[in-house]
């Protein structure tokens, strides 16, 4: 089996070498910071990586970089996943290991440098920049990429979008639409998968940790008030697409899962009938055992009966299904 970054490389080059109407993005390891400018929207309240198209023509930028998914947060979600919870708050999330290939290395490089970028756009505002690269004991560096379900504000209906049948089957996400929260395109994030030369839709219930993946993602810096710093812009990536393009690693590491519980099994198995067996030996060896009984044998704990002396009493009734609380969304997204 071919090593970790040996696979990542390798579709790394696979999804590079797609037609450029296929591709959803631009290879972040091969971006140049001189093609792109930081454009300021809303007034100031929002910045963007964007590539000029024409004189009068730019689009939004989504850069590409491929990894193994180490931990995911996709919808749909759970009436109980959003007790309790602010939904402006509410997000899909994943982290990304890279394995120390060289292009996981280029796209926090790249991130890097955008950071002055902002930083001249944003002028005399103040510039935060949330890393997105932190350190996992058991892979080294991962990448987090996040998006809120939401923005805040009165947002006109035309800026608006459905959510998917996919995204929110049970309407959970569509009961908080109203005055105070819409979905917008900048909410969105599609979850695709490579087919052969084609990338098509994939549920996103249907992704795997473990998963090789082609994350597709947006620079956008966005103002932020605090009692403590003032106005300031948090700069961060933003998730927009999830393309699933391997299983290997995800299957062989289900396997081990798998070999483990079998092996649980059947030593919890073996043990059960060892005990089986010690306990009718100790019948048959002794005949007056059964008669007069021995302080240093268990016997078998009496049956509880209900208070009605009609059967054996119920166990004890655990806290209900999803008693838990949800996940707060930890990375800021634009409001």
């Amino acid at each position: 089996m071919s090593s970790i970054p040996d696979i990542i490389t390798s579709w790394h080059e696979k999804l590079e070498a797609l037609e450029d109407n296929v591709k959803v993005g631009r290879t972040a390891a091969k971006a140049q910071l001189a093609e792109y400018e930081v454009h300021q929207v809303l007034d100031g309240k929002l910045f963007k990586v964007v590539q000029r198209l024409g004189e009068d023509t730019m689009q939004e930028a989504i850069f590409t970089i491929v990894g193994v998914l180490t931990q995911k947060r996709f919808p749909p979600l759970k009436w109980h996943d959003v007790q309790s919870i602010d939904p402006g708050r509410l997000g899909q999330r994943l982290t990304l290991a890279g394995h120390d290939t060289e292009q996981f290395k280029s796209t926090i490089a790249l991130i890097d440098g955008f950071e002055d970028m902002f930083r001249e756009a944003a002028k005399e505002l103040k510039l935060q920049p949330i890393d997105p690269v932190t350190i996992d004991d058991a892979v080294g560096e991962v990448m987090s990429f996040d998006a809120r379900y939401f923005t805040r504000g009165n947002i006109p209906k035309a800026a608006r979008v459905a959510f998917g049948l996919d995204v929110d089957p049970a309407g959970v996400l569509s009961s908080f639409v109203g005055e105070q929260y819409a979905h917008c395109a900048d909410n969105v994030v599609h979850y695709l998968q490579l087919d052969e030369d084609r990338i098509v839709p994939k549920a996103p219930s249907s992704f795997r940790e473990n998963d090789t993946v082609q994350v597709g993602f947006t620079l956008t810096a966005f103002s932020s008030k605090s009692s403590n710093n003032g106005c300031q812009l948090i700069m961060k990536p933003v998730l927009r697409t999830v393309v699933h393009v391997d299983s290997t690693l995800s299957r062989s590491s289900g396997a081990t899962w798998t070999m483990k519980e079998g092996r649980k099994e059947r030593l919890k198995a073996r043990k059960e009938n060892t005990e089986r067996c010690q306990a009718l030996l100790a019948q048959v060896s002794n005949p007056l055992l059964q008669r007069f009984g021995s302080t240093h044998v268990s016997r078998s704990s009496p049956k509880k009966v209900k208070p009605n002396g009609k059967g054996p009493a119920q166990p004890a009734q655990g806290p209900a299904q999803g008693s838990s609380g949800p996940v707060e969304m930890v990375v800021e997204h634009h409001r």
